[in-house]
């Protein structure tokens, strides 16, 4: 009988020290002592809410890390001093009583406490350290005044925190310190001169940012996939902006952007798919590589007569852009910068440029025509490939060389009508003269389409050369009447066929006119096809001015 009853003690104080532990009242740590040690009740499986002796002054490094039955902790005023990753991963923490004396956290001490709504930051603190509640479960977080650092990932992940009060005490914010947090508006404090890579990364329910005029630069990332931000006015104290800075901000809608900024990455506006306002400083110098690409909505921008250079992808896949006026103080067009503008009907040229790089308007469905400006000495392999509604082209006697498929895919392979430049009309015509090409003239001539290949009428008598090395090159115009409604095609082709020397000089070596019945075939050293007169016929004519 006396064993019986002992049991049944024992089976009560268990069933007692079982609900003490699973939290039905606080369970009294640390009594008699001056710290909490380093690892102390890591991985404890059992502890539900505790209260910390008000001997302890220290909590230690990890000292109950991944205690994920812990829901409560009460620290007393006594404790000045928390370790890093103190409470970190204890997943069921809801409450946690942080007394003002403490003035020193070590980083992560609430990292991935995913049950922790809310808690009071003590006033005595200067800093919120690194990773200090990444991954929290925060939903509302106010910042005391008096601290001045907010620490790389200090609120990262905290993906149910809607709302977040930052003072005017607060000069820096780290690296990713608010990455993916889900308020919708943020004031970056006056003292702060840099927003840090990935600082608002992937916030997608950011729809105001100020950014104030103490900044001096943004970081990569900075604001990565904000995909609600509506409008962002960047002040005129930013000199750098990171890589992909606001890449994917969807719904981006209009930017201003300074011309204090003197260096900036790629890609920064890239894959803004609702962009349709971009505001360019007055003085701005450069539109930087891929800066707008893939923003699909963008159907007209103006650029000033201040920018020097537009990079390589500026404006690629822009498929909305119908215009664009590249202004004469543009000497730098990079490769690709318009390329896949689909809808792109009218482009003019800067005056100051000497080359048309790679595919710089390949792919620009949209465009009819476009003429050349003279500065041009060199028209890059495939710069308008794909433009397969590119029917006519007036280009200069200043071109030296094309490059390979410079005009590929387009109706110039086709039947086509050419603006005749006005330096044509003051050529010499050789027909009218003793004049000849002495034997081994060097002439370049290029057939667009067909990989640089040479005429195969070419008489022996000239010497084909690449650009660089011959002595004149071919440029080719045909002049075609105007259709008719009623007649259908026009009546009759003129062909002309110059040849334009290194010294500027400048001769006309054929002249035909053929009626629409004349097969037309690729004859051009401009890079433009679908003359009248065949090439056989062209080069008979041209062979008798030659020795």
């Amino acid at each position: 009988m006396k064993k019986k009853a002992l049991r049944i003690l024992l089976c009560l104080l268990s069933a007692a020290l079982l609900l003490t532990l699973a939290g039905c009242s606080p369970m009294k740590l640390g009594a008699g002592k001056t710290e909490i040690p380093d690892d102390a009740y890591a991985h404890h499986k059992s502890l539900g809410n505790i209260e910390i002796a008000d001997t302890v002054t220290r909590v230690g490094v990890r000292a109950f890390w991944d205690c994920r039955t812990l829901k409560s902790a009460v620290i007393p005023d006594s404790v000045t001093s928390i370790g890093s990753s103190a409470f970190s991963g204890c997943a069921s923490l809801e409450s946690v009583s942080l007394p003002s004396t403490v003035s020193s956290m070590g980083t992560g001490v609430f990292s991935t406490c995913q049950a922790l709504e809310s808690i009071e930051y003590p006033a005595s603190m200067t800093t919120i350290p690194d990773d200090t509640f990444r991954g929290a479960g925060l939903t509302a977080f106010t910042v005391p005044d008096g601290v001045v650092s907010i620490g790389d990932s200090a609120f990262a992940g905290c993906s149910r925190l809607a709302s977040v009060s930052v003072p005017d005490s607060v000069a820096s914010i780290g690296k990713s310190a608010f990455s993916s947090c889900c308020f919708s508006s943020f004031r970056i404090p006056p003292l702060v001169s840099s927003v840090m890579d990935m600082a608002f990364y992937s916030c997608k329910k950011l729809e105001e940012i100020t950014i104030p005029d103490t900044v001096t630069s943004i970081g990569e990332m900075a604001f990565y996939q904000c995909e609600s931000l509506q409008s962002v006015e960047i002040p005129e104290s930013v000199t750098s902006i990171g890589d992909k800075a606001f890449w994917a901000c969807k719904g981006l809608k209009s930017v201003t952007l300074p011309a204090s900024v003197e260096s900036a990455g790629e890609e920064i506006f890239r894959y803004c798919l609702s962009l349709t306002d971009i505001r360019f400083a007055d003085h701005s110098r450069e539109i930087w590589p891929r800066a707008f690409l893939d923003c699909e909505s963008l159907k007209s921008v103006s650029i000033p007569d201040t920018v020097t250079s537009i990079g390589t992808y500026a404006f690629g896949n822009c498929t909305s852009l119908e215009s664009v006026v590249i202004p004469d103080s543009v000497t730098v067009l990079g490769s690709n910068a318009f390329s896949g503008c689909e809808s792109l009907r009218s482009v003019t040229i800067s005056r100051s440029l000497d080359t048309l790089d790679f595919y710089v308007f390949s792919n620009c469905t949209s465009l009819a025509s476009v003429t050349i400006p003279d500065s041009v000495t060199e028209i890059k392999s495939s710069a308008f490939s794909g433009c397969s509604a590119l029917e006519s082209v007036v280009i200069p006697p200043s071109v030296r060389e094309i490059g390979v498929e410079a005009f590929k895919g387009t109706k110039l392979m086709q039947d086509v009508e050419l603006m005749t430049p006005d330096s044509l009309k003051k050529a010499v015509d050789v027909r009218e003269t003793d004049f000849r090409f002495p034997e081994g003239t060097r002439v370049f001539c290029f057939a667009p389409g067909y990989s640089g290949s040479l005429y195969c009428y070419m008489p022996d008598s000239i010497r084909t050369a690449d650009s660089r090395e011959a002595d004149y090159m071919v440029i080719q115009d045909l002049q075609k009447n105007k259709r008719n409604d009623y007649n259908g095609p026009a009546s009759n082709t003129t062909t002309r066929v110059y040849l334009s020397g290194r010294d500027g000089s400048l001769y006309l070596v054929y002249s035909a006119t053929k009626a629409p019945s004349a097969m037309g075939v690729s004859v051009n050293g401009m890079g433009l096809a679908g003359a009248k007169a065949t090439e056989e016929e062209i080069w008979k004519g041209i062979s008798k001015y030659f020795e």
